[in-house]
């Protein structure tokens, strides 16, 4: 039977203290329901685990990685709280968590912090999924022969890797239509225009940059792979839908380095 563990409880924030030292849990995480609930419960091996569970994952990681308190640390530097309960969350049942580490290390690799923060919310309200090799994936309208809307000039059908110089890319995000890349969430496909639906997936050291003014739903990037086509598509399709229809082809490193010189684009 596991011993009761000492802790302290406010509003917001439950803390236990063990042999591991102090572990927090903040109301904004989705384990703190669980862990409240166990506390509740008298249900010690249930806080057991969630507390061993962080120290657990360190041993997926080297050096350059740490986890304390309920957030990730690479390279002394700190991501959101989103990014640790994803982690912790597909660790907790079973799932692999090396994609994400593998997305953490492209992230720091992009070079504007702000570019890196917007990004972790724009994947936290749109609830886009990540891929095997660390790659994210987001929508993209486009014409009925695949080409931009803007401009019908640059082809977007499956396969195809469209991308410009990075510093061509307007990255001052209250600027809602300019130079760049553009892709979006699902949410924001009934607010374009377009004729098909594609998959795009990109780096996330690509990206530069979330306009404001569309709440997260929006982006500009330098570069991204086109990998699939949703087929039927209409604004009436929820989410679940729309995953019905996504068949995502996995994509190679080399694959998705390989890319074709763009002048400039205005989506």
């Amino acid at each position: 039977m596991t011993k009761p563990i000492p802790f302290i409880k406010s509003k917001s924030t439950i803390s236990f203290f063990s042999e591991h030292g102090q572990t927090t849990f903040h109301e904004t995480d989705r384990a703190f329901k669980v862990v409240e609930n166990a506390l509740l419960n008298k249900d010690w091996a249930e806080i057991k685990k969630r507390i061993d569970i962080e120290n657990n994952i360190m041993e997926y990681l080297d050096g350059r990685y740490e986890i304390k308190n309920g957030v990730v640390m690479i390279d002394g530097q700190t991501y959101s709280n989103y990014v640790t309960q994803r982690i912790i969350d597909m660790y907790y049942e079973g799932l692999d968590v090396n994609p994400i580490f593998k997305f953490l290390e492209k992230l720091v690799e992009n070079p504007s912090r702000r570019a890196v923060q917007e990004l972790l919310q724009f994947l936290e309200y749109g609830n886009l999924p990540i891929t095997e090799a660390g790659n994210f994936l987001a929508y993209k309208r486009v014409r009925k022969d695949y080409t931009d809307c803007h401009s019908g000039k640059f082809d977007n059908s499956v396969g195809q890797v469209v991308s410009m110089p990075r510093n061509e890319v307007d990255d001052d995000p209250t600027r809602t239509c300019s130079a760049g890349l553009h892709v979006c969430s699902y949410e924001y496909l009934a607010a374009f225009y377009g004729e098909r639906v594609v998959v795009c997936e990109i780096n996330p050291a690509d990206v530069v940059a979330v306009p404001k003014d569309y709440n997260n739903t929006k982006m500009r990037v330098c570069r991204y792979k086109v990998v699939n086509e949703i087929a039927k598509f209409s604004e009436d399709n929820n989410q679940s839908e729309l995953e019905d229809e996504l068949v995502v082809e996995h994509l190679g490193e080399d694959e998705l380095d390989e890319a074709y010189d763009i002048n400039e684009i205005y989506e």
